[in-house]
């Protein structure tokens, strides 16, 4: 059985993943990913040495914790897969954006441990700041255990649910107009002939 176990395996579970195993919070061996990208798994899998499935089922049943991390589009689909197969002393972890603990608590039926988190787009290198929120049936060491997962990527701040779409905002989707700016300075730098 996977203490973690991904499902989705796209740019923000590899930033997820790769933290995880180069700051040794957890080792690859105890790490699972399924995406419907058999390639893409197959890529994290030859970079951070972690276990892959063809099936998100199989990380369902098999993982201590399940982190989503699908874009919200497809997660009610996901959790009509895998709702089945999910036992109550399970720990499920969205990165979904837009999808409450109410909501995801509903499409599970109400009967699974809840925490909503949103890493940000400097998880890639080590620096992202994450803030995480837990529907009320999760206990302080189940949260302490996500802010220990994600302290592997960053920075965590537990916040109420009422700020999440504040902190999207200002930390999630903002910084990478910034960063599309600074870009364009450094572009225009260059085209002007700097180095």
């Amino acid at each position: 059985m996977a203490k973690l176990g991904f499902i989705g395996a796209g740019n923000m579970a590899a930033a997820i993943v790769g933290g995880i195993v180069k700051n040794g919070a957890f080792a690859a061996a105890e790490i699972a990913i399924s995406d419907v990208d058999v390639n893409r798994c197959e890529e994290i899998r030859g970079e951070y040495g972690v276990n892959i499935s063809a099936e998100n089922i199989c990380i369902a049943r098999n993982s201590e914790i399940i982190l989503l991390c699908v874009k919200p589009n497809i997660l009610n689909e996901v959790i009509a897969e895998i709702r089945p197969h999910i036992k109550e002393e399970q720990l499920i972890i969205s990165i979904a954006a837009g999808w409450t603990l109410a909501q995801l608590q509903g499409a599970f039926g109400g009967k699974a441990r809840i925490v909503r988190v949103m890493p940000n787009t400097p998880a890639l290198v080590n620096a992202a700041m994450t803030a995480i929120c837990a529907a009320e049936d999760v206990s302080e060491a189940d949260i302490r255990a996500v802010a220990e997962i994600f302290g592997a990527i960053g920075r965590t701040q537990i916040l109420p649910e009422r700020l999440f779409d504040a902190f999207i905002g200002v930390a999630g989707s903002s910084p990478a107009y910034a960063f599309i700016f600074i870009d364009a300075l450094a572009d225009a730098g260059v085209k002007y002939g700097l180095n």
